[in-house]
């Protein structure tokens, strides 16, 4: 049960990723400016975040980290706010070029190949998973589909 619960909150949010798309891109519209939009979106977010960490910490859902915590981070572990920020202005700028389904079908194609790489080394001590066979196929079928859904 949980493993469709997961599967379908990956494919809302999925879906809720396209439309952030098209908000930004209005966003891009109105202020003539991607990075700005980008900057707009990302401080709305900072602000539910900010929201959302008390809450959690109140309900005893997670904890506020502490400074011993915060100490043993290392500067690469930060590079998800340089990537976020990336994939958000590149969200931004290519589908206005390309169209959405040409933009998503190969940011998920690309997605997939770095996930299935990611599970075959274990990327930053996560659990193994070698691909097989079939695993392989369904990357092959999804490139395709990628490829198929550039054609106009």
């Amino acid at each position: 049960m949980i493993q469709i619960l997961c599967a379908s909150l990956s494919f809302l949010t999925g879906i809720v990723f396209t439309v952030q798309s098209a908000i930004n891109g209005r966003l891009r519209t109105v202020t003539a400016n991607p990075v700005f939009a980008s900057l707009a979106s990302f401080s709305t977010g900072v602000l539910t975040l900010l929201t959302l960490i008390p809450i959690f910490h109140f309900l005893g859902i997670y904890q506020i980290p502490d400074a011993s915590q915060l100490l043993n981070l290392k500067l690469w572990m930060l590079a998800g706010g340089v990537i976020g920020t990336c994939l958000v202005v590149g969200s931004i700028i290519i589908p206005k070029r390309i169209g959405f389904a040409s933009y998503f079908s190969m940011l998920v194609t690309g997605q997939l190949v770095g996930s299935v790489i990611c599970d075959a080394v274990g990327l930053f001590g996560a659990e193994v998973h070698v691909p097989g066979p079939v695993r392989i196929l369904g990357v092959v079928l999804l490139l395709t589909g990628a490829i198929l859904v550039q054609k106009r």
